[in-house]
């Protein structure tokens, strides 16, 4: 069915041998109509997850952020539904039932995932993935018998291994996804296992050829090193060798904590390239998976090893009757909070409306899925829509938006228990120059809902100071010693006045909103106001999260967020 559309708009797997060893760039495939965005700077530090989103004051400043080098990683692998659904429109569907992610900061790695021999990740997943940093993953697979057939042909001819491993390499770069997950779940012939070793040589050295920037290699712990399909559970003698020429292994899901130790022996300094595999679906997994995955992540963060996180649209293809989609992801991240650690935006300018994929065209009223509009999602681990959990003054809402997408976030008024605590929005790397004063131009858009047209809220920005330390701790960042206040040495910030006026219950009302320390800003109900902030950061200051907190009645909207550099000094609006 798939086949009979049109190829320019549509996102397909190739399913063919033939078709891979022929494969040439045409001018009638969806890239040459719909672009992929280039994968954007993400923090080189981590946030832990364990601290969330909501914090008192005093703990603003209380944890540190450490290096990506020193902390295990988490791959998100997509299995849903056999893959190649609404997802598949580059122009978007008219069906929005179906499952999208918004946790992006939460994770290092997306692998697109389905049974078709080439997995090409479609568009609207490669954009939402690379507009938050994070790589995205196509799959190479062969399975059974049909699959034991495929290898023979190609490793009889070591010509055709060569031609093979530039093909997928050459697919790769054309489609801008930014590597392979390698899945053989077949036998292969015990002589033929050395060139099968050959090709993932080949192939790694024909990413880095062709695609001209980082890709990654992972190998699925299924065929051994003597030709035999017998899944390990860990890394062992027996797949370790396809584990050396590649970038890592995602382990199968059997394992137990035994295991994980010999794997922890087996790679010595590669801990963190060892994704051990937790089924959300929980198919003989440790602790049954759904939600029992953070019991995994339990025993794996113990060991500071990384983790590949399998079908967790399981949330949506399980959802209840009667319960929101948005609640049950939200409850299936959270528990996972823990072990998790974030990354935020670090690329400027940086700009976002909020959308998650999905719209309401505001003259029909007519939905739309298309992943491809996603923009970035707050550092939030979902927005939850369950009014006693910590998070839920900040959600999704669709029906209102500052453009055509109709999306915004929502910030209520918090649960009582929670009146006091900062919500973290975004974290974030904005940096001054290294030697020189520069400033930063902060663009907020607001609205409050008309039921509550003299909403309040407090916005606060952390500026954090950075010290390179010498060795593997490379990144960490400096305790504000006087706690919260901003100081000479973190830079100073100011509203620009002039373009901030409000209208609420007929006064005009010049916005009050600061940073520092307790300013309130009130907003209009009658239309988008645009609240503009300059941040001056002296050298070495870095722009690290972007914090709210509501306030104790009412609701306000955000509508865009934009940080960009600027020339005009903060003195110049003095």
């Amino acid at each position: 069915e798939m086949e009979d559309l049109d190829s320019s708009d549509i996102c397909l797997p190739i399913t063919d041998i033939n078709l891979v060893l022929s494969w040439k760039c045409d001018n009638t495939c969806w890239i040459h109509k719909h672009d992929v965005v280039t994968l954007k700077n993400r923090s080189g530090y981590l946030n832990t997850g364990s601290v969330l989103d909501v914090r008192r004051k005093e703990d603003l400043y209380s944890e540190y952020k450490f290096s990506s080098s020193l902390l295990p990683r988490t791959i998100f692998c997509h299995d849903f539904k056999g893959g190649y659904l609404e997802d598949r429109f580059c122009t978007g569907s008219s069906n929005i039932d179906t499952y999208r992610f918004f946790n992006w900061a939460a994770i290092d790695l997306f692998i697109y995932f389905s049974h078709k021999l080439v997995t090409i990740p479609p568009q609207g997943w490669l954009n939402a993935g690379h507009i938050h940093g994070v790589p995205v993953l196509g799959t190479l697979i062969t399975e059974w018998d049909e699959g034991e057939t495929i290898w023979r042909s190609i490793l009889t001819d070591i010509e055709k291994v060569n031609l093979f491993s530039q093909k997928l390499a050459q697919i790769c770069a054309h489609y801008k996804f930014d590597g392979y997950l390698l899945n053989v779940e077949n036998v292969i012939p015990k002589d033929y296992v050395p060139r099968l070793l050959q090709f993932v040589e080949l192939l790694k050295a024909h990413l880095n050829l062709y695609c001209a920037r980082q890709t990654w290699l992972i190998w699925y712990d299924s065929v051994t090193i003597d030709g035999s399909l017998e899944w390990q559970n860990k890394l062992c003698p027996l797949n370790k060798p396809f584990f050396d020429v590649c970038d890592g292994i995602f382990l199968n899901y059997v394992w137990k904590p035994a295991d994980l130790q010999e794997s922890l022996r087996e790679a010595g300094t590669r801990r963190h390239d060892v994704f051990v595999g937790v089924d959300v679906w929980g198919r003989n997994c440790y602790q049954d998976g759904g939600f029992n995955v953070d019991k995994a992540l339990t025993v794996l963060r113990t060991l500071n090893m990384s983790v590949a996180i399998f079908a967790p649209a399981w949330t949506f293809e399980t959802l209840p009757d009667g319960e929101e989609f948005l609640t049950r992801e939200t409850s299936f991240w959270r528990r996972l909070s823990s072990y998790l650690h974030l990354h935020g935006p670090a690329h400027l300018p940086f700009f976002t409306n909020f959308c998650q994929g999905i719209s309401f065209n505001k003259t029909t009223g007519l939905p739309l899925f298309n992943l491809g509009m996603q923009q970035s999602q707050p550092t939030l681990l979902g927005c939850s829509t369950d009014l006693t959990a910590a998070d839920s003054c900040v959600s999704l809402y669709l029906q209102d938006g500052l453009e055509y997408n109709g999306a915004c976030l929502k910030i209520s008024a918090c649960h009582a228990m929670h009146s006091a605590l900062f919500h973290r929005v975004f974290v974030c790397d904005f940096s001054s120059s290294e030697d020189m004063v520069s400033t930063l131009l902060i663009t907020l858009a607001v609205k409050s809902m008309e039921s509550d047209p003299a909403s309040t809220f407090r916005m606060y920005f952390v500026l954090e100071d950075r010290i390179s330390i010498q060795g593997n701790q490379s990144v960490s960042m400096k305790k504000r010693p006087k706690g919260y206040r901003a100081s000479k040495n973190f830079g100073n910030l100011m509203v620009n006045g002039s373009l901030v006026d409000f209208t609420a219950e007929k006064q005009t009302l010049q916005t009050k909103i600061k940073v520092f320390p307790d300013e309130i800003g009130v907003v209009s109900s009658s239309s988008w106001c645009h609240i503009k902030f300059l941040v001056e950061l002296n050298p070495g200051a870095v722009l690290t999260e972007i914090l709210l907190l509501p306030a104790s009645k009412g609701s306000v909207l955000w509508g865009q967020l934009s940080v960009e550099r600027s020339t005009i000094s903060v003195n110049q609006q003095a």
